[in-house]
């Protein structure tokens, strides 16, 4: 399997597949860009999950890095643009991930699971969901969604993950 250019990037999570993505599948709280706490904004779409539902990758890519944070992992995949360039996307509050840093994947592959009922509880969320990022860069090893403000250099690595969801690669 190559890295090859995508020419289909869908949602992360299984019962997303097949629908027209569009802003209004996505809980207000959880559009990209909305604002946190502070200056603080929000740098992916939560993407609802059923408890226990099956991650997958959204293209053809490769996994980078995987970050373990508490009780939930981040798998940051490495992917190619129809135009050549590569980008990166970041699937956050996954839990038994089943991939590891070098593999290579397709849209059918399982990275891990949402969180059941029982670990939803242990965290501060209000509903089950993907953290799904689009991001031009992987250097800050996660860290700069967790920092990104209004109006800093920071938050100039996150896409609005919709754009490509959509088909739309000029970003």
């Amino acid at each position: 399997l190559a890295l090859e250019p995508l020419l289909k990037f869908e949602a992360p999570v299984a019962s997303f597949r097949g629908k027209r993505f569009s802003r209004n599948l996505i809980p207000t709280s959880g559009r990209f860009g909305t604002g946190r706490q502070g200056r603080r904004i929000h740098t992916a779409v939560d993407i609802p999950a059923a408890f226990g539902e099956r991650v997958l990758s959204p293209g053809i890519g490769q996994v980078v890095l995987i970050s373990h944070l508490k009780s939930q992992s981040t798998v940051f995949l490495r992917h190619v643009r129809p135009d050549g360039s590569r980008f990166f996307s970041a699937l956050a509050h996954v839990k038994n991930v089943s991939v590891q840093a070098g593999s290579l994947v397709t849209p059918e592959t399982g990275v891990g699971r949402a969180m059941s009922q029982k670990e939803l509880a242990q965290t501060k969320h209000r509903y089950n969901h993907v953290h799904f990022e689009v991001r031009t860069s992987v250097e800050d090893l996660g860290n700069a969604s967790i920092h990104a403000k209004k109006g800093t250099l920071q938050n100039r690595i996150f896409v609005d993950p919709v754009l490509p969801l959509q088909g739309i690669w000029s970003w």
